[in-house]
């Protein structure tokens, strides 16, 4: 539902705004009971039909073992049923999807997690979260981030789906920009196309609307929810190659060509990057189904061509682009150290890396 600060005193422009509330919940409210009573319908013209076939196959039956008990009436207004419930259950059933579709999601799962994004393209305007599109004109500048279709689950924490920005502005203020709404979602580590509407008037109060659309590709709310526990297997087989693969990378210069994954191994212009194990050492559920889980990952790495790169120096860039990220199957990164060994310059160098994961179990 519609996330709304509350004041003490409401105006009546919070009054207004908390019975629109109410409205889009009772409409909500109806369009799922409406939904409900649709499928109990459509499965009781599928049971009726059913059972129509199942009377005239067994008048059939009887026929052929030469059995007259059954009248030409008795048959014809068998035959007769067949059809008439098919049709009605025909008619259920798109009925039932009409239905289906009409449907009001109150789903905010994405607008929650765009939220953010959007905060930080409009700096000191609040941005509400919404299921609905408000018809109530605002007098002050106001963002909305509006899903009006339910969240897609990916799997091991990530969602993807589609919101609606509507920012409501004095027609002195600056348009909202879409690139400052993509730029901070990849900044929060996750994967968006965003695109601006355009600007139009709105209401008799020299306002502007701008929209921006926003379709989320692969997004993490703040504690995603990963049901099934993570593995020491997963930490070997996911979260090392990942980190080996982003360290190679990350000690490549910008003209030199991509990592190259070989033989279990990441090859840089500069260095090899080889993964050689990850265990899960701790985890821990708290009241709330918060899931803590502690990470160790080992790896080394070998000098690669004639140019020196300073891995140390890179290793602390990535662990800082790791914090806040989301690894698939584990959730949030909540904090990450790593420590490089005594450098060898002619042999492997150990690199030990740990990381916190906060996930939700339910």
């Amino acid at each position: 539902m519609t996330v709304k600060s509350k004041t003490a005193t409401p105006t009546p422009e919070a009054s207004a705004s908390e019975s629109e509330d109410t409205q889009a919940l009772a409409a909500a409210k109806a369009s799922r009971e409406a939904f409900a009573a649709a499928q109990d319908l459509a499965t009781d013209r599928q049971t009726a039909h059913d059972d129509a076939e199942l009377a005239e196959a067994e008048m059939e039956a009887q026929f052929n073992q030469g059995n007259d008990h059954t009248t030409a009436i008795e048959y014809a207004t068998a035959l007769a049923e067949v059809t008439r419930s098919e049709m009605l259950y025909a008619a259920a059933e798109r009925a039932e999807k009409a239905a289906e579709s009409a449907v009001i999601n109150t789903d905010v799962t994405l607008s929650v997690i765009a939220q953010s994004w959007v905060q930080s393209a409009l700096k000191g305007v609040e941005v509400i979260p919404s299921f609905y599109v408000p018809k109530t004109s605002p007098s002050a500048a106001v963002a909305y981030v509006i899903q009006q279709k339910p969240t897609e689950v990916l799997g091991g924490g990530s969602v993807k789906g589609k919101v609606s920005v509507k920012y409501y502005r004095p027609d002195l203020y600056r348009a909202l920009d879409a690139v400052d709404i993509q730029a901070a979602a990849e900044r929060a580590h996750c994967r968006v196309v965003a695109a601006s509407s355009g600007s139009q008037g709105y209401g008799d109060n020299s306002m502007q609307v701008d929209t921006v659309q926003v379709t989320i590709v692969r997004g993490q709310s703040a504690t995603p929810v990963i049901t099934t526990a993570p593995t020491s297997r997963q930490a070997s087989s996911n979260v090392a190659h990942a980190f080996a693969s982003d360290l190679a990378a990350h000690c490549q210069a910008k003209t030199d060509p991509p990592v190259r994954g070989v033989n279990r191994e990441y090859v840089g212009a500069a260095i090899v990057v080889k993964p050689i194990d990850g265990k899960v050492t701790s985890m821990e559920i708290d009241d709330a189904g918060v899931r803590t889980t502690t990470v160790q990952l080992n790896l080394n790495y070998h000098r690669e061509g004639t140019r020196t790169v300073n891995v140390d120096k890179h290793l602390k860039e990535l662990l800082t682009d790791w914090q806040g990220s989301i690894v698939l199957n584990f959730g949030v990164v909540s904090s990450i150290k790593g420590s490089i060994d005594f450098s060898d310059p002619l042999g492997f160098t150990a690199v030990a890396v740990k990381v916190v994961f906060i996930s939700r179990a339910r």
